[in-house]
């Protein structure tokens, strides 16, 4: 993985509240030449920039929309092979928060850390 990448999802997962980390990760993505990087870019920027926003300002419900329709087309690209071994999963402001039980956590974890989407999860929800 590129260095300046682990570095700025570091800084998300140290300090997940904060959107400043997450808007550099967007403005990173969206420098790559990569579309599928670029699209994520663009999803993480709008999330974090709606996420504050009243659910019924007109800005908001524009980023939504943009952002559910990058979400449809390059979703399951994001999740680099994560898909079949969750049980759900939203984006959190544009990273991944899966959802699993504790058997199927004891099960992935495994085959998780060696798929690409790994390095964009977020955190772990518990369906326990």
């Amino acid at each position: 993985m590129n260095l300046e990448l682990a570095g700025l999802l570091e800084a998300i997962r140290s300090n997940p509240e904060d959107d400043l980390p997450r808007l550099a990760l967007a403005d990173w993505c969206m420098e790559q030449l990569d579309p599928d990087m670029q699209a994520r870019g663009e999803f993480i920027h709008l999330r974090c920039r709606s996420a504050p926003l009243s659910l019924d300002d007109p800005q908001r419900t524009q980023m939504d929309h943009r952002a559910r329709l990058l979400a449809e087309q390059f979703g399951e690209t994001w999740l680099g092979g994560l898909a079949p071994h969750l049980e759900g999963w939203t984006f959190e402001r544009g990273m991944i928060l899966v959802e699993l039980s504790r058997a199927a956590l004891k099960r992935a974890l495994d085959t998780f850390a060696r798929l690409p989407g790994w390095v964009w999860v977020i955190g772990l929800r518990g369906l326990f």
